[in-house]
């Protein structure tokens, strides 16, 4: 188990995921918060369906506890855990910046960007929220998010603009 340091640690670094979505709505960046709704809902119903699942990958791992985007909610550990949103979330958000700042993406420069992503996965693993599988998954989908909201965020936004100027 935890100390309370380092679970206040763990915490505050999962709690870094809310202050990215007030960021998102304080800065009015509704590209970034579109992404952030489809890696919710997507997180949110992948939960639901793999709900009893292959224990091993899907189930949160034993002694879960306080897992929500508030690190409250109690025991959690007989829910599905696939994928992390916290992770979803910071990698869909530090993917696109990394993205938008296209002229500096060599290796450094996105070690730099990963840092947060890293540390919130080591935190919700460390935590005892997530296993590697789940963390990966969640990876996986803000990345995927990031790059197809990236490809197409001009078409978006002209979009946006024609339904708001018609």
């Amino acid at each position: 188990m935890n100390g309370g340091y380092t679970l206040f640690i763990y915490n505050l670094i999962s709690i870094s995921v809310l202050f990215v979505i007030l960021y998102l709505v304080y800065t009015v960046d509704y590209i970034l918060l579109v992404g952030e709704i489809i890696c919710t809902f997507i997180q949110y119903k992948s939960k639901e369906i793999t709900y009893g699942w292959y224990p091993p990958i899907f189930k949160r791992p034993d002694g879960a506890t306080d897992c929500n985007l508030f690190n409250m909610g109690g025991i959690s550990d007989h829910k599905s855990g696939f994928p992390s949103g916290h992770v979803a979330s910071m990698s869909l958000f530090m993917e696109m910046m990394l993205l938008r700042n296209k002229t500096d993406i060599d290796m450094y420069s996105r070690f730099k960007y990963y840092i947060p992503i890293i540390l919130v996965a080591y935190a919700r693993y460390m935590k005892g929220c997530h296993n590697l599988v789940q963390i990966a998954a969640g990876y996986l989908l803000g990345y995927s998010v990031a790059n197809i909201l990236y490809k197409y965020e001009a078409n978006i936004k002209d979009y946006i603009r024609s339904i708001f100027h018609t």
